[in-house]
């Protein structure tokens, strides 16, 4: 019983979502995730849980939400950095759906330190793909090279 109070500790405001689904809907899969993230990421489960529920919204449109998880998974103590890697290259993708160039370069160049640092080869070839993607959408192929 104690688990499933603990489960709804995260309060996402209706408006993020209410022209979507509803609030039990919401709830239901943001559980789903806290479960999914205790098993997956440990003492980094919270983050973990709005890793997933960013994701998530990100998929079905909702980037008010997606900005709202990733908002309290960045801005909580993160131990994997990898995880953390994660919460940034989604951020960049919000930021670059939202028009921000600024801010999806910011994160995505993040994510590329935390990446180089773990030295993930696949997680750096990808970082090194987003960033140059971003300078391409944006019509500056030079910076892209």
């Amino acid at each position: 019983m104690l688990l499933f109070f603990a489960l709804l500790a995260t309060v996402i405001p209706q408006e993020m979502y209410s022209s979507f689904c509803s609030k039990e809907v919401v709830d239901s899969v943001y559980n789903e995730f806290r479960i999914q993230a205790d098993d997956e990421f440990g003492k980094d489960a919270s983050v973990g849980a709005d890793y997933l529920m960013a994701d998530w919204a990100y998929g079905v449109s909702l980037l008010d939400l997606a900005d709202f998880c990733l908002d309290n998974a960045l801005s909580s103590e993160i131990s994997d950095e990898v995880l953390r890697a994660d919460c940034l290259s989604l951020a960049s993708a919000v930021a670059r759906l939202r028009g921000d160039l600024t801010a999806a370069i910011g994160y995505a160049e993040e994510c590329l330190e935390i990446d180089r640092s773990s030295g993930i080869e696949d997680n750096i070839s990808s970082s090194l793909n987003n960033i140059a993607g971003l300078y391409m959408t944006y019509g500056d192929a030079e910076k892209a090279r």
